[in-house]
């Protein structure tokens, strides 16, 4: 084996500092002079054949060392412009179709995170956004890998896109236990499932997820697109674990929208959810349930009881608390870090001070006069589970709940979803850098 000396180390070095230098220069000039641009795979009706949807996915030049996606979001994200970069690509989907004509007889899918909304949207992006609402028929696909992160984000971009008349997908749901979660909160209009689920054998434990998508899809008429079908037997597949679109190199890989069918397939989309404008759970609770009047004791039984059923459930739900004060919260701190450790989000409000000890449990502080403040609440929320209960006329003690309270609980999976997201939506994102 030869040595390296130390001049032919250092003209290694130079060489590949100078190529990092380079790279660099080439990506903001991409950004610059908007070379960013998209190719579009079909999404197809699995019944008809028929192309339902393209979705749009991002390139660098042709020819370039950052035409690869992989490249291109790598540099983004070590150069801090990964926020710039998504933006073009964003700009791009919507100026490739619309220079196309697509039109609105089939959908188009742009991937999204939530951390876009409430943030500086370019003018350039705002006016194609401006031109695709009266042309296109957008679905936003959810793509961050932790949608948890910023769930108030995330229920504010379902909020926007269904303003707009837009339709809403989760994405990689069997890769992320984050997507599977959430699917009660989004209601997306399509689920995707993640590749490995058409091309490799299924787990008990991804066979429950198929299960828990086919029951939401059944319940709400949902579609189901399966991604990575390459083979008719990946097709045959993606029928029999329910799906009805179908995405893969089998159909087609990405291209330009150049010579692509006139159809009329577009994805069904689902109608919105009412909007609840409530800030207690009582008022959502009492508008269709009586109130009981139980002791202390009995509370304290109920809520024990539905923390062991939500500790228990496969696929794991989401758990959202509100204890009045940190105070009420301490006794049952430990409790709640064991279910945060199995729960891809525990999320606990009250007022006073963040409670220790420090756990996965994402504690968010209450404003004295929110009307959560004074309500005992714990909902329980998952592809396979829907249960609240709501307790008031707390005591004055902050570390206590009085020797009687007024209860409503129930497992009215609607009620308990808008329950859960009044709570959700006062969720703080996590500390730290989000992920891409």
């Amino acid at each position: 084996m030869g040595l390296v000396t130390a001049s032919s180390s250092a003209g290694v070095g130079g060489r590949a500092t100078n190529e990092a230098a380079a790279l660099q220069r080439q990506f903001v000039q991409i950004l610059d002079k908007q070379k960013v641009r998209s190719v579009y795979q079909p999404i197809i009706d699995l019944a008809s054949g028929d192309v339902a949807a393209f979705e749009a996915l991002a390139r660098g030049p042709v020819g370039s060392a950052l035409e690869s996606p992989a490249l291109l979001f790598g540099t983004g994200r070590r150069l801090g412009l990964l926020n710039n970069l998504e933006w073009a690509c964003r700009g791009a989907a919507l100026e490739g179709a619309l220079e196309a004509n697509m039109g609105a007889q089939v959908s188009l899918f742009i991937n999204v995170e939530p951390s876009v909304v409430g943030g500086a949207v370019p003018a350039r992006v705002e006016a194609l956004f401006r031109r695709a609402e009266r042309k296109l028929r957008i679905v936003l696909e959810l793509t961050e890998r932790d949608l948890t992160r910023r769930p108030a984000d995330l229920l504010r971009l379902v909020s926007w896109a269904r303003e707009r008349y837009w339709g809403v997908a989760l994405d990689d749901v069997g890769a992320e236990p984050e997507s599977l979660a959430l699917l009660p909160f989004v209601e997306p209009d399509v689920v995707k499932l993640d590749m490995k689920l058409i091309q490799e054998d299924l787990t008990p434990d991804q066979e429950a997820l198929v299960d828990a998508v086919q029951r939401y899809a059944g319940r709400t008429g949902a579609s189901v697109l399966a991604e990575g079908i390459e083979t008719e037997q990946h097709r045959d597949k993606a029928l029999r674990l329910g799906a009805n679109l179908g995405q893969g190199w089998l159909f087609g890989k990405p291209g330009s929208l150049d010579g692509a069918p006139a159809t009329r397939a577009a994805v069904k989309l689902l109608s919105p959810p009412p909007q609840v404008k409530a800030r207690s759970a009582f008022e959502i609770l009492a508008t269709k349930h009586q109130i009981e009047r139980v002791t202390r004791a009995e509370l304290l039984a109920r809520t024990s009881k539905l923390e062991a059923k939500a500790l228990a459930q496969n696929p794991s739900p989401v758990v959202l608390a509100s204890f009045g004060s940190s105070g009420r919260f301490i006794p049952r701190a430990a409790g709640y870090a064991d279910l945060a450790e199995r729960c891809v989000l525990v999320g606990v409000l009250g007022t006073g001070t963040q409670p220790g000890p420090e756990s996965r449990v994402r504690y968010t502080v209450l404003d004295e006069r929110d009307p959560l403040a004074r309500e005992w609440i714990v909902t329980v929320v998952g592809p396979t589970a829907a249960e609240v209960l709501a307790a008031r006329s707390l005591g004055r003690d902050p570390h206590d709940v009085g020797d009687e309270v007024e209860l409503i609980h129930t497992t009215d999976r609607d009620i308990v979803t808008s329950v859960a997201q009044l709570l959700l939506g006062r969720v703080l994102p996590m500390a730290g850098r989000i992920s891409a």
